[in-house]
C-alpha cells in the first residue's frame, strides 16, 4: 500500500513496490503542452515536478506537485476498490 503526505511546501510519498519501473525525477516548465484524449491540447499554467516514467516521450507521473502547491499521487490500495463496469466518460472500453 502506498502513502502520501503534504506538510507546508513539502510533499512526499512511499512507492511500495519491489519492481523498478524506471521512474525518474521530472520537471516540466510552465506552458508545456499536454495532449489529452477527451480534452484535446492544453498548455500547463504552472511548472510541475514529480516522479514519472517517460514512455514514448510522454511523462507518466506517479506523483507530483505544481508551483501553486497542488499535489497528486497515484496511490495503490489493493483489494480496497472495485469497479462496476468497463465504462469511462460514456465510452465503452
Amino acid at each position: 500500500m502506498c502513502t502520501a503526505i503534504k506538510y507546508n511546501d513539502c510533499f512526499g510519498r512511499t512507492l511500495d513496490y519491489e519492481k523498478d519501473f524506471g521512474e525518474e525525477l521530472v520537471r516540466l516548465e510552465k506552458g508545456c503542452a499536454f495532449d489529452f484524449i477527451h480534452e484535446g491540447k492544453v498548455n500547463s499554467k504552472y511548472s510541475i515536478i514529480g516522479a514519472a516514467k517517460i514512455f514514448e516521450g510522454v511523462p507518466l507521473f506517479f506523483d507530483g506537485m505544481n508551483e501553486a502547491g497542488v499535489c497528486a499521487a497515484a496511490l495503490n490500495f489493493p483489494r480496497y476498490a472495485f469497479y462496476r463496469g468497463a465504462r469511462c466518460y460514456g465510452v465503452n472500453l
